[in-house]
């Protein structure tokens, strides 16, 4: 059985439940998309919650999501139609035309706040047909690449590098030659990359070491921000939680 990985590096996502919301005179408005993806990622982190074993998840699954479009274009039938169905928009040609955009802003921003970067590998004894090579490279600013998965370890190594180089020294190793299986076919990669500051920064000095609770009976000591000021936030009585905003 051949296998296709969809892996992320690491991606970042925010949602909050308002048509309109404003924060430090900023204002912001729903969008099919942004409703779409709040849908997709709200089953994805239900799905690896029963899953696991471990109940302490938290996902970010904006990349997956992306490659999933991406990998949709070189579907048919079945397999197609139910990627459509996860991500959440109306009709094929909708889905594409909106992650084509998202891809295309997200490229077009700042690479010293933001990086995306997309990747297609192939195990060298299948070929990409060319025109999903050129959506991948044209539409998704895709890399694509012919590489060895019956080495493992030298697959591993080249995708680590991709990612140190992408990110700038700040992603280290996220494969391992574990990671791809001997009869791996094919393997995406995304990498959403977010370095970005606070609207009100906090003071370095008043960093602590506070208590983290791993889980009812779990505890670690770690470095704790604090900040005194009043401040915009969205509360969520569905999640129970308040939400603050991040803007550079």
């Amino acid at each position: 059985m051949l296998r296709i990985l969809l892996l992320v590096t690491l991606s970042v996502a925010l949602a909050v439940e308002e048509d309109e919301f404003f924060f430090f005179g900023h204002e912001y408005k729903r969008t099919e998309l942004g409703n779409a993806v709040d849908k997709a990622s709200m089953r994805l982190l239900k799905d690896l919650y029963d899953s696991s074993e471990e109940k302490n998840v938290i996902t970010s699954p904006l990349g997956v999501l992306t490659l999933l479009s991406l990998y949709s274009t070189g579907t048919t039938g079945k397999i197609k139609e139910e990627i459509v169905n996860f991500l959440g928009l109306p009709d094929y040609k909708k889905m594409t035309e909106s992650y084509k955009s998202l891809t295309e802003k997200f490229t077009d921003m700042n690479p010293e706040f933001l990086t995306m970067a997309n990747k297609v590998c192939v195990v060298s004894r299948y070929e990409l047909t060319d025109e999903f090579a050129a959506v991948a490279t044209r539409d998704y600013h895709s890399e694509v690449q012919t590489l060895n998965f019956t080495n493992p370890s030298e697959a591993a190594k080249i995708i680590n590098e991709w990612a140190d180089q992408k990110t700038r020294g700040n992603i280290k190793n996220p494969v391992d030659e574990d990671t791809f299986p001997p009869d791996t076919a094919a393997a995406l990669f995304n990498i959403i990359f977010f370095q970005g500051h606070w609207h009100v920064p906090f003071d370095k000095t008043h960093t602590v070491d506070k208590k983290f609770q791993l889980s009812a009976t779990e505890s670690v000591q770690k470095p704790t921000m604090h900040l005194l000021q009043s401040l915009f936030y969205h509360e969520d009585k569905e999640l129970g939680a308040r939400v603050s905003t991040y803007i550079r």
